[in-house]
């Protein structure tokens, strides 16, 4: 697959709607009434409700939950959920309501929508199954992840946001986001996402994690690692910051505002030929990149089509296969353990932002060619519209 030509100022655009266009068409909304609770077409009363093949108590803002099978599960009210074992829910809507979803023994809930002003907590413990979280609208969405955990996605449209939290120790609280999956997301249109204490295994053969029209991108001790046929687009649409953290991958990182890494590893490498050989693997920020705590790295300036942009290089190959060091070991690699990697890092920047200029050119095939790597944005969201019509 070709780039397009285009500048890289358009892709931003291009890419929200056609991601918010994706995960609109994924959404069948239930006829929904006001301040309820209901499983399927049954609302329920406070006490023991026998539902769907298993019993759904409500007590209070309490909701206990076992051996329901249903299609739909609906709230608009503020609950505390515990699917305490043998439930079979396809899908979970909240909307404008704080909702805090807990699970105990083994529990099926397939896909999970937060609608309006829903603030949701998922506790992910590594013994249920997910399939895809949603959010839309103002709503926020958190994953508190506890051991290992399968997710095909994690997407946001409008201002929604998602964080992904560790709850123990981030090198054994695991999302493996999208096995055997074509396309996966931990993504955002204008909303903030956040990967913190955690560890982000990409098994799809393309993902995008970030956002792409506005919101903040924040990795902090944490890592994000790719199969070695993946592809993998790290992405901010304002301040960026990766912090602390390991990331591997085969793909590309940009910032479409500043986009500063402290005291990390960061490798990123050509990706497979099947997967936009045509794209850059380098790490680029269209507003400057600061370098902090890092042992190695140099921060050049270049442009493309009138854009001026900057990008991270530690070997001399003007950018591509960057594989960037801390100076000292990333808290990542601890858990529990307090030293001086675990303390807030000092803003002292390892290069000054412009140390280097590349000459102007606009041609993709020149040595910076970022225009390329902003196009992955279209070129994925394109790809999961797609294949959302096809599903």
């Amino acid at each position: 697959m070709r780039a397009p030509n285009i500048t890289f100022a358009k892709p931003r655009r291009i890419g929200a709607l056609a991601l918010a266009a994706a995960l609109a068409g994924n959404l069948l909304f239930p006829s929904l009434a006001l301040a309820v609770v209901r499983v399927d077409e049954t609302e329920l009363a406070q006490g023991a409700n026998e539902v769907g093949g298993g019993t759904a108590t409500l007590s209070g803002s309490s909701l206990e939950m076992t051996g329901v099978t249903a299609g739909d599960f609906y709230t608009d009210e503020d609950l505390d959920i515990s699917f305490a074992g043998g439930n079979d829910i396809s899908t979970a809507y909240v909307e404008d309501a704080t909702v805090g979803m807990s699970f105990t023994g083994e529990n099926d809930v397939e896909d999970i929508y937060a609608l309006g002003d829903a603030n949701v907590t998922v506790n992910a413990d590594g013994h249920n199954e997910f399939e895809e979280i949603n959010a839309y609208d103002s709503s926020s969405v958190t994953v508190k992840v506890t051991g290992e955990n399968d997710f095909e996605s994690m997407s946001a449209s409008d201002d929604a946001t998602i964080a992904v939290r560790g709850t123990s120790c981030q090198k054994k609280d695991i999302i493996n986001l999208g096995d055997g999956e074509s396309l996966s997301y931990i993504a955002s249109d204008r909303g903030d996402i956040t990967l913190d204490h955690v560890t982000v295994n990409v098994k799809a053969d393309e993902a995008i994690i970030g956002s792409i029209d506005g919101g903040a991108l924040t990795v902090d001790t944490s890592k994000v690692a790719c199969d070695d046929d993946g592809y993998v687009l790290l992405a901010g649409g304002k301040t960026s910051r990766i912090r602390e953290s390991v990331i591997d991958i085969a793909g590309t990182i940009v910032g479409y505002g500043k986009l500063v890494i402290d005291r990390s590893d960061v490798k990123v490498v050509e990706p497979a030929p099947e997967h936009f050989d045509a794209f850059d693997y380098r790490i680029i920020g269209k507003d400057g990149i600061e370098l902090l705590n890092q042992k190695n790295g140099t921060v050049l300036a270049g442009s493309s089509e009138g854009e001026d942009l900057f990008f991270v290089d530690t070997d001399g190959n003007q950018g591509r296969s960057v594989d960037l060091k801390a100076d000292g070991k990333p808290a990542y690699y601890k858990c529990g353990d307090k030293d001086e990697s675990d303390e807030k890092s000092t803003d002292v920047p390892a290069t000054s932002p412009a140390a280097k200029a590349l000459p102007r050119t606009g041609d993709a095939t020149a040595p910076l060619a970022p225009v390329a790597a902003a196009a992955v944005l279209v070129g994925i969201a394109g790809f999961a519209a797609r294949r959302r019509q096809q599903d």
